[in-house]
């Protein structure tokens, strides 16, 4: 059964908002896997984070790019019947569009602890050189990892081989090959989580962070509660004012589920009108008027 508190906007548990601070199978930062996932576009983002209450502030400069800032704070999204859930949010847009990192919280959040904690994430991710003097930003983080143990292995492990086996015949020098062939990649994967285990210490908390397209699923997600418990309660409204004694929770669950969805649909294109400023006085018979007559025609209406 629904009810209002059940249907009340709510975020995420942290389990969804962050994986800062779990590990996969291979006891890898799960962070790794998803901030450095680049098959995603978030072209759409801007507009839609306008939508819900973000306003830019600025853009912070990096060195191989920069990051668009946007933000908001004490911005309720709405609830049925009435009031509405309190969430602020920082986010922040590569510029090439490719990279997603966004803040939420029912609390204050601080943009001072937001730009660092970004600057953080930049430096031990997506710019990190992971092989110095190549073009990095043109190979992918796969690529990248297997170059660069590859070169790690030749350096490290020979150095480590020859250190173990203290003569330079040539069974020495295979002894030192085979060790590097294992030590090498092993090393560098180390020191690689090592420095990003430090970085993610460095971070002002773990609370609260969504990258790629785990934070546009959450901006997704309340785009379509805000839209749906608008509808919601311009159609109840519009009921108690045709003289309906209907309660909140009876309209959740006997009526507006019986809404046809081309009803549900033109009521979001007039609301995209009435956002861009368009009358709708001359449309004869607006969406939640024909939806009012539904509920007219539906069984136990006078019982519900």
């Amino acid at each position: 059964m629904r009810s209002v508190a059940s249907e009340k906007y709510n975020l995420p548990d942290r389990g969804f908002l962050s994986d800062l601070d779990t590990v996969d199978y291979y006891g890898l930062s799960n962070l790794r896997r998803d901030i450095l996932e680049r098959n995603y576009f978030f072209d759409d983002v801007r507009n839609m984070s306008e939508n819900l209450g973000f306003v830019s502030q600025g853009e912070l400069s990096t060195k191989k790019g920069n990051w668009s800032i946007h933000g908001r704070e004490n911005y309720f999204v709405p609830n049925f019947p009435e009031g509405g859930t309190r969430v602020d949010g920082m986010l922040a847009l590569y510029h090439d569009n490719r990279h997603l990192i966004m803040k939420f919280s029912e609390g204050d959040i601080s943009e001072s602890d937001f730009i660092n904690d970004l600057k953080i994430l930049t430096n031990a991710y997506i710019e990190r050189p992971l092989i110095k003097g190549l073009p990095s930003k043109f190979l992918t983080p796969q690529l990248t990892n297997i170059l660069g143990f590859a070169v790690g292995g030749i350096f490290l492990g020979g150095l480590l081989g020859y250190g173990l086996v203290p003569n330079f015949e040539r069974p020495a020098y295979a002894i030192g090959a085979v060790i590097g062939e294992f030590s090498g990649p092993l090393s560098l994967m180390l020191a690689n989580r090592m420095g990003e285990k430090r970085a993610i210490g460095r971070l002002s908390t773990l609370e609260g962070y969504a990258v790629q397209d785990r934070a546009k699923f959450l901006l997704s997600e309340e785009d379509r509660h805000f839209t749906k418990v608008m509808i919601q309660r311009d159609l109840y409204q519009a009921l108690l004012d045709d003289g309906s004694g209907v309660t909140p929770e009876q309209f959740l669950n006997h009526i507006y589920p019986q809404m046809p969805p081309v009803l549900i649909d033109s009521r979001k294109k007039e609301r995209e009108k009435e956002k861009l400023g368009v009358s709708l006085e001359d449309i004869s018979e607006t969406a939640i008027s024909r939806m009012v007559n539904v509920v007219r025609l539906l069984p136990r209406v006078e019982a519900v």
